[in-house]
Order: structure tokens, then sequence, then C-alpha cells
């Protein structure tokens, strides 16, 4: 959540597209539109979704604050525990 860990490209975070695609079982990433950091969570999505690696990619109208993380962790419990 507010899912910019560093600002490494996303290459070197997904070295290996292939492998994560075998090995995810869900990946979540999130960002609130009023994050400063949201650029970087948008370079990742954009490289995840171009090697096919799939995810669930939440935007919501929220900060880097607790709102976004309290909300989406809410909704990706509904997953997680599916």
């Amino acid at each position: 959540f507010s899912s910019a860990p560093n600002t490494a490209p996303a290459a070197q975070l997904v070295p290996d597209p292939a492998a994560a695609k075998q090995k995810l079982k869900l990946l979540w990433l999130s960002c609130g539109n009023k994050d400063g950091l949201i650029g970087i969570s948008q370079g990742v999505h954009g490289y995840l979704k171009e090697h096919d690696v799939p995810h669930v990619w939440n935007v919501d109208s929220n900060g880097h604050d607790p709102t976004h993380w309290r909300n989406n962790l809410y909704h990706f419990a509904q997953r997680l525990f599916r």
C-alpha cells in the first residue's frame, strides 16, 4: 500500500517477470492519487502490465496516509482469505 518501497526501477524490483508470474498468487499494488510518490507506483504498475505479471492495481483519492492503507488492507484481505 502506498507502494513506493524505494525509487529503484521496476526492472530492478522484478528482474524476472516470468518467474514472478509463476510464483505470485496475489500481488496488490495501490497508491492514492494525492500521494507524491504515485509516479513511482505507476511505473511499477506499467512494467508489470507490460510483462503480463498478474496484479491488482488500485488507485483511490487518498494520499500517503493511514486512510489509504486501512482501506486497501480491507480490500486486500477480502482476496487473501477467499
